[in-house]
């Protein structure tokens, strides 16, 4: 993967358009959703970096995300949304909205506030998926599970570069997904831990 940045001041630029103000006091961009649809749609599309942009704008968006306290259960077939904003060539200025707001409604979708709203999205969208095609691998159903896997890394886009690139993606997803789940179990299990305990007369222990 080659490093570096193409386009200096446009991450400046991207962060002004999350917080911009039209006509003195409006916002177009007014929810947490939406301005991370922002950072999201602009880290892909305005290419900032050599290369990586799909993948340094999803980790930018759940990092954003998860700093405002609003978890993303990043999906397992989340590779095939971003190719689909990639390939996105409408830049108009209404077309470009319709698009921030398709990412916000998705970002919300996998998105929770509390922790076990977010395991819980992590099962339904990541683990159990994933589960289910490696015990179509085990019990023999090979074309099955590759077929399910190569919709996943969006193989039928016929971008021969994205499918390493969703490969590695979909590697750092799973990455991400376990070392959050593990963090927000401990820190759920310290909490409960540390919860105070009433006493026989009514009193909670400190």
């Amino acid at each position: 993967m080659q490093k570096g940045v193409e386009k200096d001041g446009m991450i400046q630029a991207l962060i002004e358009k999350q917080n911009r103000i039209l006509f003195g006091s409006e916002n177009p961009y007014d929810t947490i959703y939406l301005k991370a649809a922002v950072l999201l749609e602009g880290l892909i599309r305005w290419h900032i970096f050599t290369d990586g942009n799909k993948r340094t704008a999803l980790m930018s968006t759940f990092i954003y995300l998860r700093g405002n306290k609003h978890y993303l259960a990043i999906p397992i077939d989340s590779v095939r949304f971003l190719i689909k904003i990639a390939d996105t060539r409408e830049n108009d200025e209404d077309s470009t909205n319709k698009l921030i707001k398709e990412i916000a409604d998705w970002l919300h979708e996998y998105s929770a506030t509390e922790e076990w709203e977010f395991f819980g999205k992590v099962g339904k969208y990541n683990t159990l998926p994933a589960l289910k095609v490696n015990l179509l691998y085990f019990f023999g159903f090979r074309k099955k599970a590759k077929k399910i896997t190569d919709y996943w890394y969006a193989v039928d886009t016929g971008h021969t570069d994205y499918i390493q690139e969703a490969q590695e993606t979909s590697k750092l997803i799973r990455d991400v997904m376990t070392g959050t789940v593990t963090q927000l179990y401990h820190t759920l299990r310290m909490k409960k831990k540390n919860k105070p305990r009433k006493l026989p007369d009514g009193t909670k222990s400190v």
